[in-house]
């Protein structure tokens, strides 16, 4: 079976999604949710791309590659709508440093994140230099936000021995909750609470220790921004 991407024909693997074949064939096409070894999502809507004969814009992560596909995964229509999709995933995350007309200069003056007890901006983020939602906002030249921002003012949980959780920095991107059911077979935690009260929690607002949780690290390894 073979698919178009960008104009390379390109072989497809038996179950492979079109991010799938993008990445495996050096075509790099931005996303978030998506993570190697993880279960498609389709949440955050980063990776869309055109297709030829096919309506609107279908995620890659979860589009599986069929025969003749023509698909394209640059364009200004495209960059214009990630930068949009990316614009609303920020309302609620701490967003000053990233929209800063003086983001360079600032940088310039200090390279490396202050230590604080709370993350306020990429200027006290820990995960600076490894954020993907930091080198996407590069990539797609976000310079502003479309309305203006809700900043829900979570408490940081301090109460777990081996992490501190702060849900302010959460893009509900489910790569934790994937991974926690999908690689350790645990489900401790999960998508709870709907609308703008959306978070990672665990059942019956239990602790991450009532729920059962080893600590093993793998929700803070696919984590996207720290």
């Amino acid at each position: 079976m073979e698919i178009t991407i960008d104009g390379r024909k390109i072989a497809v693997e038996r179950g492979e999604t079109l991010l799938d074949c993008a990445l495996r064939n050096g075509i790099e096409i931005p996303h978030l949710c998506a993570h190697g070894g993880l279960s498609p999502y389709g949440g955050c809507r980063m990776c869309v791309v055109e297709v030829e004969g096919m309506r609107g814009f279908p995620p890659s992560c979860s589009t599986p590659a069929t025969e003749g596909m023509v698909v394209r995964t640059q364009s200004d229509e495209l960059k214009k709508l990630r930068r949009n999709i990316l614009g609303l995933m920020m309302l609620e995350h701490p967003n000053a440093c990233l929209v800063c007309g003086r983001r360079e200069e600032c940088e310039a003056f200090r390279p490396t994140p202050e230590k604080v007890g709370r993350t306020t901006g990429c200027h006290t983020c820990n995960n600076k230099a490894v954020c993907d939602v930091r080198h996407l906002s590069e990539e797609l030249e976000l310079k502003e936000l479309p309305v203006a921002p809700v900043y829900h003012q979570r408490p940081l949980e301090r109460e777990n021995p081996f992490l501190d959780r702060d849900l302010n920095l959460c893009i509900l991107c489910g790569r934790c909750v994937r991974v926690c059911k999908e690689h350790q077979g645990a489900g401790v935690i999960d998508l709870v609470g709907r609308g703008s009260n959306a978070h990672v929690g665990q059942a019956f607002d239990q602790t991450l220790i009532e729920a059962g949780c080893t600590f093993c690290g793998s929700c803070v390894d696919v984590c996207p921004t720290g």
